[in-house]
């Protein structure tokens, strides 16, 4: 069942994954209501349980960002497939 994505991923400024450690973090410029959307989805889910459609959105905004970033197709995929290699491993 895909869940809705949860507010704090809305604005890209708000968060960044911490690939090593597999979480999402947030930045100083989250507002006060994707800091309590943050919690609540920590609270609500085990991590090991994220919604696999959440994180296929995300893989997807990470390859289109990479793109403006003046990155190619094959290394933008590249880099969503390693980063998809270490978030989904178990």
């Amino acid at each position: 069942m895909l869940q809705e994505e949860p507010y704090f991923m809305k604005n890209e400024e708000w968060y960044t994954h911490d690939d090593k450690h597999n979480k999402y973090v947030l930045t100083d410029k989250a507002p006060e209501e994707a800091r309590k959307s943050y919690e609540k989805f920590y609270n609500a889910y085990c991590y090991d349980a994220f919604d696999l459609g959440i994180l296929k959105e995300v893989k997807e905004r990470k390859y289109k960002k990479l793109l403006q970033q003046g990155k190619s197709e094959a290394e933008a995929k590249k880099i969503c497939d390693d980063w998809w290699e270490k978030i989904t491993k178990a």
